[in-house]
């Protein structure tokens, strides 16, 4: 038996006293008031239990707070497990981030493969980038958006696609 339940029982004994004598000081003073018994013999015993009854509460007292001086209620094996719990549940947090993390990769092959379109490739850039803006908005929310291509002779952006966008005039080059 380790020495945290020893010491439980320890204490856990006079309490069981104390609430025994208890009952036999209510019972004597219950029968007191019974015309038909001998009040003094109950009266003496009733005395006699207070005084015990005050005794072990004295000795219930003492044996905690040695138990206490002692560190027999072993604080450090409750300290080592509220951390082993705590280090249990980081884990178990840390473990559920990763399982996310997973579960968000994305497969960028797989994003090529559905958005860009599966037309002929001589199709006019205007077409082939407004099917590459509505493969995305299949695959991601977005509201509108433009396809700009840089022309390599003047090094501007050009607009040639666009996914519900309607201004009022052309976007222009940048």
């Amino acid at each position: 038996m380790n020495s945290f339940k020893i010491n439980k029982i320890i204490v856990i004994i006079p309490l069981i006293l104390i609430l025994i004598i208890t009952f036999l000081i209510f019972s004597n003073i219950r029968n007191a008031f019974i015309p038909s018994t001998d009040s003094s013999i109950n009266s003496n015993i009733t005395y006699l239990y207070l005084i015990f009854l005050v005794l072990l509460g004295i000795l219930q007292f003492v044996i905690s707070i040695n138990l206490i001086n002692q560190g027999g209620f072993d604080n450090q094996n409750i300290e080592n497990k509220i951390e082993t719990v705590i280090e249990k549940a980081k884990e178990e947090k840390q473990d559920s981030k990763n399982e996310e993390a997973a579960l968000k990769t994305i497969n960028v092959n797989e994003y090529i493969k559905k958005i860009i379109p599966k037309e002929n490739t001589k199709t006019k850039i205007d077409t082939f980038t407004e099917n590459v803006l509505i493969n995305i908005s299949k695959e991601f929310e977005i509201v509108q958006g433009l396809f700009f291509i840089k022309d390599p002779k003047t090094n501007l952006f050009k607009s040639f696609g666009k996914y519900a966008y309607f201004p009022d005039e052309r976007a222009q080059k940048i």
